[in-house]
């Protein structure tokens, strides 16, 4: 881990890194992380106390607490992407717009995710998402704090599916008896989540700790109260991922 969140000896400064979802958007930042890993020659996670990530984010993340490098996640991008958003349906009212099977067979292979576990993350992560079964929203956590004892057996496959699950994009996710959507719907922010887990967690004063943020997110997807709130695809549709 890049930090002992329960020692006395607090770092003087506390750096986390939070990327954000945006579908296949989400090839922006992992080209910015790429470059940045190319040009330090470097895996930029181990220059983080925490890694934050919600929807592409959340891959990402997991990928970077993995210490995959994120070209590995560019290339995925690049050269299966038309695999990955393939459409089943053009409406999205009968069945999600695309199947999770590709990325999920992608995420499974053994230089990405493979059979690893949040137990096998080299630095301490958190992936949002919503369990859908119960209406409650989680936070999935590397063991960075003694009161943590479950979710490091965790599969990463599952835990990248789960924060991913974009309402009528995706299927939702299913495994330990729920079913899990995106974590966007609650947490497309997910430095919040991270200055929250430094200072409770991590016992980290809040001028200590230095956020850096990475993602494709814009004003045009903020909420006009002025709307519609019908609902429907293309009430959802431009601001979910």
């Amino acid at each position: 881990m890049a930090a002992d969140p329960e020692s006395d000896a607090s770092p003087t400064r506390f750096q986390a890194l939070a990327l954000s979802g945006g579908g296949y958007r989400g090839l922006y930042t992992a080209r910015v992380l790429a470059d940045v890993e190319a040009h330090f020659d470097t895996s930029i996670g181990s220059h983080f106390e925490l890694l934050a990530g919600t929807s592409v984010g959340g891959i990402l993340a997991l990928a970077l607490a993995l210490e995959i490098p994120a070209a590995r996640i560019v290339e995925l991008f690049e050269e299966h992407g038309r695999e990955i958003f393939k459409r089943r349906s053009l409406l999205g009212v009968f069945q999600s717009t695309y199947s999770s099977e590709p990325l999920r067979k992608l995420l499974s292979q053994e230089e990405l995710f493979g059979d690893r576990t949040l137990g096998d993350c080299r630095h301490p992560l958190i992936v949002p998402a919503i369990n859908f079964t119960t209406g409650q929203p989680v936070v999935f956590k590397t063991a960075h704090h003694s009161s943590l004892k479950v979710d490091y057996q965790l599969k990463a496959v599952d835990v990248a599916l789960a924060t991913s699950a974009a309402p009528l994009y995706f299927l939702r996710h299913v495994f330990r008896s729920n079913q899990y959507v995106d974590g966007g719907l609650f947490a497309n922010a997910p430095g919040w989540l991270a200055l929250h887990e430094a200072e409770i967690f991590f016992r980290q004063p809040p001028d200590q700790v230095h956020l850096m943020a990475i993602g494709t997110m814009s004003a045009k997807f903020s909420v006009d109260p002025r709307r519609t709130r019908r609902g429907g695809w293309t009430s959802w549709g431009a601001s979910i991922l």
